[in-house]
C-alpha cells in the first residue's frame, strides 16, 4: 500500500516536471491611410490575396497569432504589395527587393507598440501608414 503511494507520488512529480508552460506570440498588422487619398492596399500571395480598401482618415487590421515564437505581419510574407491611390497612381513593392525606408516590407515603417501579455502570450501591434509621401512616390497609371 505505501510503495502504491510512493508511485503514485513520483508519477504525479514527473507529470509536473515534464508540463511546460505555452508561450506564443499575437501580431496585429494595422494599416492606416492618411495619405489624403482614397487607397486600395493589395498584398498578393501565392494561395489568397489580400484587398483593404481604405478611404482616407481610415484603418484596418488583422490578427494573427502562433504558438510559440514570433508570429508574422501579413505584409511582409506576401509576395508583392501594390498600393492605388484614387485610381489614379500605383505604388508598387516587390518581396524580393526590399528597400529601407518607405515600403510595406521594410518592418523598420512600422511603428511597433508592445500590448503586454496575456494567457502567456506576448501581444504586439505593427502599424503602418499609408502617406502622403507614398502617394508623392507613386507612378501614374496609364
Amino acid at each position: 500500500m505505501v510503495m502504491n503511494k510512493i508511485y503514485a507520488i513520483l508519477v504525479a512529480m514527473l507529470l509536473l516536471i515534464s508540463c511546460t508552460i505555452e508561450t506564443g506570440t499575437i501580431n496585429e498588422t494595422v494599416i492606416i491611410n492618411n495619405s489624403g487619398n482614397n487607397v486600395s492596399f493589395t498584398a498578393y500571395f501565392s494561395h489568397q490575396d489580400i484587398v483593404i480598401t481604405l478611404e482616407n482618415g481610415e484603418e484596418a487590421s488583422e490578427t494573427r497569432s502562433h504558438d510559440s515564437g514570433g508570429a508574422e505581419i501579413f505584409p511582409t510574407l506576401s509576395d508583392s504589395i501594390f498600393i492605388v491611390f484614387n485610381d489614379t497612381r500605383i505604388a508598387k513593392y516587390y518581396n524580393e527587393i526590399v528597400p529601407g525606408g518607405r515600403s510595406p516590407f521594410n518592418i523598420d515603417a512600422y511603428n511597433l507598440e508592445s500590448l503586454g501579455e496575456k494567457n502567456h502570450f506576448n501581444k504586439y501591434s505593427y502599424t503602418y501608414t499609408i502617406s502622403e509621401e507614398d502617394y508623392n512616390n507613386a507612378i501614374p497609371i496609364e
